[in-house]
């Protein structure tokens, strides 16, 4: 698969349930700045290490109930880090109990979190930028950010992470940020302990929306059996909803994504389409089996996705809790339909002349009015942008707003990591920019999204030890793109 795809759509078995609970993966062999992905054994700590769970004097005991807590005083953290130990701020997430002996998860309470919001500081007219490290260790947006229908209001969320290292214990929170106030809606934390030598345990959110997440642990060293425990964020309230119990090796699929309705959760691919329907238990639904089902998205009350019939041949389906299951939208589809995502107002795909969507071609958008069954009518279809071949980014690789879509790109000939951009579409008059990342940065692969007014997109290192962090996120004002971006011809 060409370089430019930089999520890939298979997962090993290894993995699967970090794919599914949409989770950061950590390893145990850690650096002073904190865990890095992946699982290779350390130097230090053995598989049959078993430190003590003591946190400074006090101790962390975990059970089928959750974990106790700390005193802020005994943590060894700093001063202005304590109250990341604080019992009365962090309160055990129940049946975590696979987490134990290494790692103990809680939840947040939400008046009482004291993350700093989100400083916006200009960057020229109709621009923004926001520090998301804030000083910690190691932080900022990790997986995804998504915009979101809360209460009557539009609202973008960004998925931010942090990691705080004392001698005896790694504080890894992940959090939800609202991009307009900058404020903490939500947030859980994963203590564990130094000197293991293995993945065990990780927490996080997934690539297509900030609002679905989950934690993970194996459950022997070495063994890849593993437990996990899918989260959704209760917007309004800044809870998080659990789907109890913990699963063992929980179902496999390719892509994972959600809709605001019910906080409904989804997995397509591996021969299937499932959901979570009730996001407080643990019990995947079967939608249709025998499916050749592939990259999908949601919005609202509608998820979407591309079914491949055949080669060379694809439709677009669908399902809302309306009671009348998985639907055809658009059959066909244009070929070569590489992504598609719902938006409020439209349905829009993203079409390639490659030989393949993991190869460059020359890209086109369509779009559809927003529809609840099979369509009518063809759809309509864009020039292409600009006079070079394209190659996507996948998952999410392709998100709509009302009058524009935006999607993650490379051209040809690059050498790798740190040369994508962002290709914005209005869908008005099919009017595209380009959107490049500040110097020695680059677009995140899943940190952006966008609103009526504003793009947001986090910005990365061009590295492969750095792209996986946003340090810093940007705001772009839609109507100043021509003063801010490339305008690309069409």
């Amino acid at each position: 698969m060409h370089h430019a795809v930089i999520r890939a759509l298979a997962v090993s078995t290894a993995s699967v349930v970090l794919a599914l609970a949409a989770v950061w993966s950590c390893s145990k062999e850690h650096d002073q700045t904190g865990p890095q992905s992946g699982g290779a054994a350390g130097a230090s700590g053995s598989a049959d290490a078993t430190p003590d769970w003591g946190v400074g004097g006090s101790s962390w005991e975990a059970s089928s109930g959750g974990s106790g807590g700390s005193s802020p005083t005994d943590s060894g953290l700093p001063s202005d880090l304590a109250w990341l130990a604080d019992p009365d701020i962090w309160k055990p997430v129940p049946g975590t109990d696979f987490l134990a002996p290494y790692c103990a998860a809680f939840e947040g309470v939400p008046a009482l979190l004291k993350f700093p919001a989100l400083e916006w500081k200009g960057c020229g007219t109709g621009c923004a930028v926001a520090d998301l490290v804030q000083g910690y260790q190691k932080a900022g947006a990790y997986r995804g950010a998504g915009t979101h229908i809360v209460e009557g209001k539009t609202r973008a969320l960004l998925a931010l992470h942090t990691v705080t290292t004392t001698d005896s214990h790694y504080y890894q929170t992940a959090r939800v940020a609202d991009l307009e106030t900058g404020t903490t809606i939500g947030a859980v934390e994963l203590v564990e302990k130094t000197g293991i030598a293995w993945a065990t345990c990780s927490v996080g959110q997934g690539p297509e929306s900030a609002v679905i997440g989950g934690v993970a642990g194996l459950s022997i060293p070495g063994d890849p059996e593993s437990h996990s425990l899918a989260m959704t964020l209760n917007v309004p309230e800044g809870t998080w909803i659990w789907a109890q119990p913990a699963l063992e090796n929980a179902p496999q699929g390719l892509m994972s994504f959600d809709i605001d309705s019910d906080n409904i959760r989804f997995q397509t691919g591996k021969g299937a389409v499932r959901a979570l329907l009730n996001p407080a238990v643990s019990t995947w639904t079967t939608l249709e089996s025998n499916s050749l089902s592939s990259i999908g998205s949601g919005q609202g009350d509608l998820a979407v996705w591309i079914d491949s019939v055949q080669p060379g041949k694809q439709k677009i389906r669908g399902w809302a809790p309306d009671g009348k299951g998985i639907r055809d939208l658009l059959d066909p589809a244009p070929a070569l339909t590489c992504m598609v995502a719902p938006g409020p107002t439209a349905i829009v795909g993203a079409v390639s002349d490659g030989s393949s969507c993991s190869d460059y071609g020359h890209l086109r958008l369509f779009k559809l009015p927003r529809i609840y069954s099979l369509s009518a009518s063809a759809p309509e279809l864009s020039p292409t942008f600009g006079s070079t071949p394209l190659a996507l980014y996948t998952e999410p690789g392709l998100r709509v707003w009302n009058g524009y879509a935006i999607a993650t790109v490379s051209e040809p000939g690059e050498a790798g990591p740190g040369d994508a951009f962002l290709l914005v579409v209005r869908l008005s008059d099919w009017k595209s920019w380009r959107v490049d990342a500040s110097p020695g940065h680059q677009p995140h692969g899943s940190a952006w999204t966008i609103t009526d007014k504003y793009l947001y997109f986090g910005e990365a290192g061009t590295t492969a030890a750095t792209s996986q962090w946003a340090t810093q996120i940007r705001r772009y004002d839609l109507a100043e793109l021509d003063q801010l971006a490339t305008p690309l011809g069409n």
